[in-house]
């Protein structure tokens, strides 16, 4: 299984809230925090293993599962907007994504119709993540709070690295105890 993002949409704090946080007025770094706003929002991404603000992703499987269920890494999904399933010799059979896949409730696992299990495997296109409006007030603080560190300790990460990032990880991973998921299987 290869899960590949493919970009669009906006992290979930704004310029204004990042220098409003930092306590930033001027403009000439603008670039620089619109970088640690992306790389902040993955990492916390990573240590909740969600999507936090909404953009595309491919998801290519070798094979697929006999029960035709997939538990996903990123979501919650959105939408499926393209499924392609491929039979042993390569050749390629589209199906209309509305009809063939049920997300189930939550977003985090997929369902396919029958029709579409394939030997060959399958490619299949979904949009995931939360609007910037449904992200909580806790995981945009982590989020603040990681720029923040980032934005202040520039210098030290490149002398200290390991010593910055544990620093950073547990601040972030108490800040987000109570939003991640916890998986039975």
């Amino acid at each position: 299984m290869t899960l590949t993002d493919l970009g669009g949409g906006e992290p979930p704090v704004t310029l204004s809230e990042v220098k409003s946080w930092c306590r930033i007025e001027r403009d000439d770094e603008d670039a620089t925090l619109t970088l640690l706003m992306r790389a902040a929002s993955e990492s916390v991404e990573a240590a909740l293993d969600l999507a936090l603000f909404r953009r595309s992703f491919r998801l290519v499987l070798n094979h697929t599962p006999d029960c035709g269920r997939i538990a996903l890494a990123k979501g919650p999904v959105v939408s499926v907007t393209r499924v392609s399933a491929y039979d042993t010799a390569g050749a390629e059979t589209v199906f209309d994504a509305q009809t063939t896949i049920r997300i189930e409730p939550g977003g985090m696992a997929l369902q396919f119709d029958p029709t579409v299990l394939a030997a060959g495997g399958i490619t299949m296109e979904f949009e995931a993540g939360p609007a910037p409006s449904e992200v909580s007030a806790e995981i945009k603080r982590a989020i603040l709070a990681v720029i923040a560190t980032f934005y202040e300790a520039r210098s030290l990460l490149r002398s200290e690295r390991g010593r910055t990032y544990q620093g950073t990880a547990s601040s972030m991973a108490g800040l987000l105890q109570g939003q991640r998921r916890v998986r039975l299987l």
